[in-house]
């Protein structure tokens, strides 16, 4: 009966993950174990998406009481000022937080200031990266189901957030989230190309 229920499961994230990959165009890669029910090993994406390097993996930590499973994605982008942002969702505990005096950044947008904390090395380059529509837009797209933090440390953007891709709206938030991750991408390295003064 289990082998059955976490068969099922896997199947489950399996098409998913397949059809995420064919809308990418991007294959799935399939693990070796897939026709283990209790693999904690899971398909992955990962190839060249719009001209950078692109990954998107499922995978469990811990075990027992304190498993865990994962969602993660990861882009790569050119980022030679050594920019940094953390971006996520504000909460009671983030609230409370500023209330004793934790800092964040604020683009001069209130309903977006009022859902996300941000913080970065450079508070104009998360101000501009963050203010145009485009960004908004994609992220008040993702706001309800966003449970992760986007952070940018080096030439990577990551994103990461409990629970794997189970079903169709599971698949499409995570469509979403890309999208977001992709225009997120190209706008920080616009920023950095306009304040770029080798080409003055």
């Amino acid at each position: 009966m289990l082998e059955f229920l976490f068969g099922r499961r896997y199947r489950h994230i399996e098409r998913q993950m397949i059809i995420l990959g064919n809308r990418l165009e991007i294959p799935a890669k399939l693990p070796a174990s897939r026709n283990n029910p209790f693999s904690k090993y899971y398909p992955k994406i990962e190839g060249i998406l719009m001209d950078r390097k692109f990954s998107l993996e499922l995978y469990q930590q811990g075990s027992g009481k304190n498993k865990r499973y994962y969602t993660e994605l990861n882009f790569e982008l050119e980022n030679k000022y050594e920019y940094t942002l953390t971006l996520y969702k504000e909460r009671i505990w983030s609230k409370l937080g500023k209330l004793v005096g934790m800092q964040d950044i604020e683009i001069g947008d209130a309903p977006f200031d009022k859902s996300f904390i941000i913080k970065s090395n450079d508070d104009y380059f998360a101000t501009e990266v963050l203010k145009n529509q485009k960004s908004k837009d994609y992220f008040r797209m993702i706001l309800n189901s966003m449970d992760g933090s986007f952070i940018l440390d080096g030439n990577n953007l990551n994103y990461k957030q409990l629970g794997l891709i189970r079903s169709d709206q599971d698949r499409v938030f995570v469509e979403h989230l890309i999208e977001t991750g992709l225009v997120l991408c190209m706008s920080m390295e616009k920023f950095a190309f306009d304040r770029d003064p080798t080409r003055m």
